[in-house]
C-alpha cells in the first residue's frame, strides 16, 4: 500500500583491525589440523610444512566426485578422464579452500591413498593468502591476511572463532526518513530482519526522522518499513562480522526517501447486507487502524463510505454514511481523539470497479481511509 521511488543507503564506514589472522591447531597424533571446506564440504586439512604439493585423499576426493563438490570438469591430469572413479595420481582442481575467514581459490589437489587427513595443505599453499609466521612450540599460524583469532585446539572444537571480549560484537545503525521533497517523517517504524535467524529489530523514527540502532554484525538484514496492515521488502544491508580486536566505530547511516501512501482500503472491514452494522471478523482491522493511529499519533484521518448501486442513490449515500461512522464510533471507543478522525458518506458516486459484476459491486462496498493534511 506504500510506494518507494527511493531508497539510498549510505555507509560511512570505520572498521578498526588488526590485519592478520591468528589460528591455533588441533594436535591430532602428531598432526596440526585446521577445519575447513573444500569446494563447500566440510573437511580438515594437516598443515605439512614441508610439503611442496597439495594432496587430497583418495576417500574424501570420489565422496566429493559422487556427490557434485568435484566434476570431471576439474580434472586436470589426465586431462582427457572421464571415468566415474578418481585414481591415486589424478590432479584436480580445488575451487575453494576456505578456513579461519580466508578463502584459498583454484587450488590444484593431486589424489592420494593412505593420506593422514583429508587435505594436507603445505606451507607454500597457505602463503598464497600473505606472508605466514610459525610458532611450533604453540602449534600457531599467523597470516598477515584478515582479523581473526581463531582456537581449533579444544577438544571437540572443530570452528571456535574468538573475538576480545571487550570489543563490541554489535555495529551502530543511524537511519534517517524524509519524503521525496525532504520534509522529515516522524513515526515511521522501520524494521531489520535478520538473514540468520529471521529475528527483527525495530526502529521508530522521531520527531526529527530519526533512530540510531544496534545490530549483531556478521548477518544480513532485510530492510521493511511498517505501513497499515502491511511491510514491504525494499533493500538488504550487509554488515560483515568482525574478528579479533575490530569493531566498528562509525555508524552505518540509512538514508531513506519515503513516500506514505496518502488512502487505504480496511480490507475485510464488512457490514451486514443493507445495514451499518459491522459483521463479527471486522473487527481485527479496525484494532489494526487503531493501533496505526497510536503509533501516527500526528495522522488525522478520514472513513469514507462507499457502496454499489444497488438501490437509489439518496438511501445509498445514507447506508454509506452511517457506515463511515460506525467504524469512526469504534475508533473513539478504544481511545481515539474525536478530532482526529471525520466520517462521510459517498455512496455509490466514487466506484473503482464496474457495478455490471458481482464482483466488482463487492469491491465498490468499502471503508476507506484517507489521510488528512495538518492544518
Amino acid at each position: 500500500m506504500k510506494r518507494i521511488s527511493s531508497l539510498l543507503i549510505l555507509l560511512g564506514v570505520s572498521v578498526f583491525a588488526i590485519s592478520q589472522t591468528t589460528i591455533k591447531m588441533k594436535q591430532v597424533d602428531g598432526l596440526s589440523i585446521v577445519p575447513c571446506k573444500a569446494n563447500g564440504l566440510n573437511l580438515t586439512f594437516s598443515l605439512a610444512t614441508a610439503a611442496p604439493d597439495v594432496t587430497i585423499g583418495y576417500g574424501e576426493a570420489n565422496f566429493m566426485l559422487k556427490n557434485g563438490q568435484l566434476t570431471t570438469g576439474d580434472v586436470i591430469s589426465p586431462a582427457n578422464y572421464n571415468s566415474t572413479e578418481l585414481h591415486e595420481g589424478v590432479v584436480v582442481n580445488i575451487k575453494t579452500i576456505e578456513f579461519a575467514g580466508l578463502v584459498l581459490e583454484n587450488v590444484r589437489a593431486t589424489v592420494t591413498k593412505n593420506l593422514n587427513a583429508p587435505i594436507m595443505l603445505g606451507q607454500s599453499g597457505i602463503a598464497k593468502l600473505g606472508s605466514i609466521q610459525l610458532d611450533f612450540a604453540n602449534h600457531v599460524i599467523t597470516i598477515m591476511n584478515g582479523t581473526g583469532n581463531y582456537d581449533f585446539s579444544a577438544k571437540n572444537n572443530t570452528d571456535s572463532q574468538v573475538q576480545d571480549g571487550n570489543i563490541p560484537k554489535d555495529a551502530p545503525v543511524d537511519v534517517r526518513m524524509t519524503d521525496f521533497k525532504g520534509k522529515i517523517l516522524p513515526h515511521e517504524v522501520v524494521i531489520f530482519r535478520s538473514d540468520l535467524n529471521g529475528r527483527e529489530y525495530y526502529g521508530l523514527t522521531d520527531t526529527t526522522g530519526k533512530f540510531s540502532v544496534r545490530l549483531p554484525a556478521g548477518d544480513k538484514y532485510e530492510i521493511f518499513i511498517l505501513g497499515f496492515k502491511d511491510s514491504t521488502s525494499y533493500v538488504v544491508l550487509d554488515i560483515p562480522p568482525l574478528t579479533g580486536k575490530a569493531y566498528y566505530k562509525d555508524p552505518f547511516k540509512v538514508d531513506i526517501q519515503f513516500m506514505p501512501s496518502k488512502s487505504f482500503v480496511l480490507e475485510d472491514c464488512n457490514f451486514e447486507t443493507g445495514k451499518a452494522d459491522l459483521e463479527e471478523d471486522s473487527y481485527k482491522v479496525i484494532d489494526e487502524l487503531v493501533a496505526f493511529l497510536n503509533r501516527k499519533e500526528d495522522v488525522r484521518i478520514e472513513l469514507g463510505g462507499h457502496t454499489d448501486n444497488v438501490g437509489t442513490a439518496k438511501s445509498n449515500l445514507i447506508l454509506s454514511e452511517a457506515r463511515a461512522n460506525t467504524v469512526r464510533d469504534y475508533l473513539l471507543l478504544k481511545g481515539i481523539n474525536p478530532d482526529r478522525v471525520t466520517a462521510k458518506g459517498y455512496g455509490l458516486t466514487m466506484p473503482v470497479e464496474s457495478n455490471k459484476t458481482e464482483e466488482g459491486r463487492a469491491i465498490n462496498r468499502r471503508t476507506e481511509v484517507k489521510i488528512l493534511d495538518n492544518e
